[in-house]
């Protein structure tokens, strides 16, 4: 009887660690699935940006992008993540990133551009506490040297604008955040 009962325990223990072992392995396929499926820059119309952008920045002074970025000294990789200001994920990708960067979890701090006018696109930024540098830039710019027509837009472009990563809309699913703060991080 004692034999018994300690070979059902073993079968049981070993049934249990099978499980455990099955969902780590599902988790890490599926893991790797989705990040293959976001390198892929999810059918984005564009394989490069114009980084010549004509932008305003946080005082309202116009600026072109380039000319910034060589001035802050940033050169290898960006993250420009673009914006619409009523446009709800947008404001709860650019909450995140905000909290991101308050502590540490990107290693690059992401270049918040909102598309349209200035005013509201401060607005929100100020009433929603964002920490982040931000820019705007009018719609007409945006279609025109951009091409892109959903937001939230977050790309990661080299020094030459070229196209390294990019993803359009936006999920909280913790998942798929943690995957993107991976592949975000993949960059130097």
């Amino acid at each position: 009887m004692k034999k018994k009962i300690t070979k059902t325990v073993i079968i049981i223990g070993a049934v249990l660690i099978a499980l455990y072992l099955g969902k780590r392995i599902s988790y890490e396929v599926k893991a790797d699935e989705a990040m293959e499926k976001m390198s892929s820059k999810q059918n984005l119309n564009i394989s490069s940006l114009d980084m010549d952008l004509n932008l305003k920045n946080k005082k309202g002074e116009k600026i072109i992008l380039t000319k910034e970025l060589k001035d802050k000294g940033q050169a290898d990789s960006h993250f420009i993540v673009f914006f619409s200001p009523t446009c709800k994920p947008c404001l709860q990708e650019i909450k995140m990133l905000n909290q991101f960067a308050d502590d540490n979890t990107l290693k690059k701090e992401p270049i918040l551009i909102g598309i349209g006018e200035y005013k509201k696109i401060n607005d929100l930024i100020d009433e929603n506490n964002i920490l982040l540098d931000y820019y705007s830039i009018d719609l007409s710019e945006f279609k025109e040297k951009v091409k892109e027509n959903a937001v939230p837009l977050s790309l990661v472009v080299n020094g030459k604008g070229e196209l390294l990563f990019g993803k359009k809309g936006w999920s909280d699913d913790k998942d798929t955040v943690d995957l993107f703060t991976k592949k975000i991080n993949s960059y130097k």
